[in-house]
């Protein structure tokens, strides 16, 4: 969750943040159908187009699983030294779940390098890894999370080859479908990923991603017992991880270079049994970046 102010006075939103998929601002209209917002949901600020001196809206309309509206145009502020004229939709009919998000994604922060905003090319995740969530998440702009995130940062292109993994001592249960896997996460070995060096080891570009156990081994509550929760289809360029992994490491895209970097956590989970959750994954796509599905 992050604040933020749009318009001229500022009108003030608490949005949620989403960085991997492409989009916009998207914001409710003051004058706004709400009656098939689901009753349980909060109340959320609407946007006042005519107190703003700065708004423009443009002839288009769209229609999303948000709701209906219109592109509007006005003047963004996040945080001190972000603040530009960007396009948002504009709602005049809200969906029955409702949110106000902010698409941070690659084109958005290309236009904010382009206006020269960014000390430096780089935007840096680093996840809480407290299960329920208490907003405490950061998502850095300009630099590199130093305060979160351990230095051995490891960049490679967005473009990639896929990973293989042929080895694990998992036994698989078919009452659940799952692999087993001792809880126990020292016994179980780290797992070395060689990537940028096509195969080469000893080349320079070759950088390695070592993942431990508790990056890829999931308690689950409902059966007792712990499972491999790492998946890597044949078939594509796509490789499934859970949450922990993300909260385990920190990381950045680096919006000039197209590279995506990894770096250890400096607050990792060490015990997967107080972190049950077994809803969300990671999906790195080798090809098309890393997303979250819930």
């Amino acid at each position: 969750m992050a604040n933020i102010s749009v318009g001229t006075p500022a009108q003030t939103f608490i949005v949620e943040v989403d960085y991997f998929w492409f989009g916009s601002l998207i914001l409710i209209d003051s004058k706004a159908n709400q009656s098939s917002v689901r009753p349980d949901i909060p109340t959320k600020n609407s946007y006042n187009s005519s107190q703003s001196s700065s708004f423009t809206a443009a002839n288009l309309n769209f229609t999303s699983w948000l709701g209906n509206g219109y592109v509007a145009n006005d003047i963004l502020a996040l945080g001190e030294n972000l603040k530009s004229k960007v396009d948002f939709g504009l709602l005049n009919t809200a969906g029955y779940l409702f949110l106000i998000i902010l698409w941070m994604d690659y084109f958005w922060l290309h236009r904010a390098l382009i206006h020269l905003v960014l000390d430096e090319p780089v935007i840096t995740i680093w996840t809480n890894n407290n299960l329920s969530g208490n907003g405490s998440s950061v998502g850095t702009l300009g630099a590199l999370d130093s305060e979160h995130c351990e230095s051995n940062w490891a960049f490679i292109p967005q473009l990639g080859r896929p990973w293989l993994v042929n080895a694990t001592n998992a036994v698989y249960d078919s009452n659940s479908g799952y692999y087993k896997v001792d809880c126990d996460t020292s016994k179980a070995a780290k797992i070395v990923f060689n990537i940028g060096g096509e195969g080469n080891t000893t080349s320079s570009a070759n950088k390695q991603l070592v993942i431990s156990a508790a990056n890829y081994v999931l308690y689950s509550e409902s059966y007792d017992f712990c499972y491999l929760a790492a998946y890597f289809s044949k078939y594509t360029s796509v490789l499934e991880m859970n949450i922990q992994f993300l909260n385990n490491h920190c990381l950045a895209y680096n919006i000039k270079d197209k590279t995506i970097g990894l770096a250890d956590s400096k607050t990792p989970i060490t015990d997967v049994k107080k972190y049950k959750n077994e809803s969300l994954i990671i999906i790195v796509d080798f090809l098309q970046g890393i997303f979250i599905y819930l």
